[in-house]
Formats: structure tokens, sequence, C-alpha cells
């Protein structure tokens, strides 16, 4: 567990009547607390590597990294596949935006993709098991090979993506590895509810082990 704050351009995400109101006690600049203290400015994706790898060194190991869209960037791909020689593969929401994906030797963004496989014979499956429809894309990003599921949901108006660093993942295996953040996301909520934290821009979640699921510290 992290704890972050917006940047000092923001007046840290707190009014002026609010930052005026906080609570203040001189401390020794050592110890846990400056390391805490120094951690609420610190870069969210840096932090959370630096969370996996201390959590690795510690024996806790797996086989998946789960992350929300907040944190699926070549960055975060090319980082976390660097741990012990490409142990971990990732499995996360991507966003639809103006990213594109090399397939074939040619860059493509998702609507482009979306739109040249949609008419392809064969190419849109159905999935009664997640009640959707989805589409597999091998692609590279950034130098990084990846496939792609792009999914509608029933009665859904738009496709989302899910996108795994391992190229063996099936959509139904991949729709149920990603489905086990929805614990953590609960206890986010609660964090939320009645620890009154405020909102967060993203999160990096579990490990995912062969027979479990263990949450990050």
């Amino acid at each position: 567990l992290s704890f972050h704050r917006e940047n000092k351009k923001h007046d840290y995400g707190l009014t002026a009547k609010q930052q005026k109101k906080q609570f203040s006690k001189k401390r020794k600049d050592e110890g846990y607390f400056q390391e805490r203290y120094d951690e609420l400015d610190a870069d969210k994706l840096t932090t959370a590597l630096n969370m996996l790898k201390n959590t690795i060194k510690h024996g806790i190991l797996g086989s998946y990294v789960l992350i929300d869209s907040w944190f699926v960037t070549d960055f975060m791909l090319k980082e976390i596949r660097k741990i012990r020689k490409g142990m971990l593969h990732v499995v996360g929401m991507c966003k639809m935006d103006k990213r594109k994906f090399d397939i074939g030797g040619k860059e493509y963004n998702s609507q482009t993709i979306v739109k040249m496989n949609e008419v392809k014979r064969g190419k849109v499956r159905e999935s009664r098991k997640f009640r959707s429809r989805y589409m597999v894309v091998d692609a590279e990003y950034k130098g990084q090979p990846v496939k792609l599921f792009y999914i509608k949901y029933k009665n859904a108006r738009n496709w989302t993506l899910l996108l795994t660093t391992d190229l063996s993942l099936s959509f139904t295996k991949a729709m149920e590895l990603y489905q086990s953040r929805w614990s953590i996301e609960v206890m986010f909520k609660e964090c939320k509810q009645y620890l009154r934290f405020s909102k967060k821009k993203g999160h990096i979640e579990h490990i995912d082990k062969r027979n479990d699921i263990d949450e990050l510290p």
C-alpha cells in the first residue's frame, strides 16, 4: 500500500481552507515517516514497479500482473517483462484511444483495428460465459508482442480492449484472470466509503499465482 497526493501545481488537490486545517507536527527527517512522506510526491508508475519488485524479493512469486487501464503503458509493459527474465506477464484493460499497434508491419489504432476485423468472416466470436462478442488480434505495442482481445458485451454500444503480453492465453482464460481484480475493487470502495480515502486515478492490484491470487502489499 502506498499513499500519493495531487502535485503542488494543483494545490495538492485541496482548497486553501482545507490546507489551512491540515494537522501538522514536526518529525525527524528519517525513518518510516520520512519514507511515507517522500512517497507522497513519487511517480505512481515507479512506485508500483518498486512495490512489485519488493514483493518478489520477499518470495511472493506469481505468473501474471493484473492492472487497470491507467497503468497499461509501454513503459510498464516493458519494465514488468524485464523482471526475473520475463517471469511475469501482464493482463490489463487498455484504453481505446489513439495509441497504435503494429500489425504486419503497419500501425493502426483500436478503432481502425475493430473496423478492419468486424467485416472479416469468422473473426468475431461469441462467448456465452461472458455474454459477449470478441475478436482476437496478435500485434506489437512499441516493440512488445501483445495479444489484443476486443470485447463487446451484450447491449453495449462500444468495444472494450483487454491486452496481455502472454500470447498463449485464450479469451476465456484472460477474462477469468482479469476478473480476479474484483475483490480488490471492493476493498478500495470500502476504503473510500469508511476510511474516507479520496478517489484513486489507478492502482496495481494482484500477482496471480498458478493456483491462487495474492494481493500486493
